[in-house]
């Protein structure tokens, strides 16, 4: 009956344009848990929770990613998948709408600020045509007299002196090389090498065959095997089972974490370690715990379905 309860409200949040952060973060809160052990059980970091509880999806690099984190969030809060994919999808569509709305309004804009610059350019160009045209109305007429010749100087001689031809010697001076030193290098003495013949090496073939071969690698002896090590601590135990799908965490009493997770309908879990133990279940409803042999109660006030309580010590 409250399951029906919360997916008519997460209807009615996802009308009102709730994002899928908002339905997860109130349902994580109203059971209690923190955002670590949220994290923890998402095998993601705080800040990546925080961000999917902001519908900041930014943070993730694909589609897949997203709707893959959405899923095991709203499983771990036994929240119902389909309707928060279906807020994603809603707020996807909403920033899109937003997007395409700015970016036309930024067309505009742009569009309005290129025209008013236009007009500028245009008043710019008439002014230089107009101040052109003055000027050429003013210096024209005067700068062209009909009456005035142009005198051009006749050009000054110029006297081109041939430069004198280099003085050659009056005979050639032969210069004679000095002749070439060859230097002598007396013969080496080469030494004889003796061939000495090589002596070849006997070769060593096993008289062993394949069959006797096989039979001894079959006698020998199996190595030695490795014990297996059990996980499971001695100390004091506890032992769950679990008729519906439940999120647990145990904490022992030197505060280190034992388990954390989610446990699917049917299951069982078994823990050993040094009590008092911190015990927190997210759904009582089909929860039972055994300490040591003993039943504990596991009772919630009202219709609340999560509960933390101390067992042992």
């Amino acid at each position: 009956m409250s399951e029906n309860n919360n997916n008519d409200a997460h209807k009615d949040n996802l009308q009102q344009g709730v994002g899928p952060g908002d339905i997860l973060a109130g349902e994580r809160k109203k059971l209690n848990i923190d955002e670590k052990d949220a994290a923890y059980s998402l095998k993601i970091s705080i800040h990546r929770l925080r961000a999917i509880e902001a519908n900041n999806f930014t943070e993730f690099p694909s589609e897949t990613y997203i709707r893959g984190y959405l899923r095991n969030y709203s499983r771990v809060l036994n929240v119902d998948e389909q309707l928060v994919l279906s807020a994603y999808e809603r707020a996807k569509e909403a920033q899109a709408t937003l997007e395409n709305r700015d970016a036309v309004l930024s067309s505009a804009d742009i569009a309005s600020h290129s025209h008013k610059q236009w007009w500028k350019v245009y008043v710019a160009l008439l002014l230089l045509v107009l101040l052109w045209v003055l000027s050429y109305a003013f210096w024209g007429g005067s700068s062209h007299d009909p009456d005035k010749v142009s005198v051009i100087p006749p050009h000054s001689a110029v006297d081109f002196v041939m430069p004198e031809p280099p003085l050659m010697p009056a005979e050639p001076v032969a210069v004679e090389s000095p002749p070439a030193l060859i230097a002598e290098t007396p013969a080496l003495p080469v030494d004889t090498i003796a061939d000495t013949p090589e002596t070849p090496q006997p070769l060593v073939v096993s008289s062993l065959t394949a069959a006797e071969l096989i039979k001894s690698v079959v006698a020998a002896p199996p190595p030695d095997l490795v014990p297996m090590v059990s996980l499971v601590s001695e100390g004091d135990t506890l032992a769950f089972s679990f008729e519906n799908q439940c999120w647990v965490k145990v904490t022992d009493a030197d505060g280190s974490v034992i388990f954390a997770g989610l446990q699917s309908a049917g299951s069982q879990l078994n823990l050993s370690g040094k009590a008092p133990f911190r015990v927190i279940v997210g759904n009582v409803d089909g929860t039972t715990l055994v300490y040591n042999g003993q039943s504990v109660e596991l009772v919630t006030q009202g219709d609340r379905k999560a509960l933390s309580i101390q067992v042992g010590g």
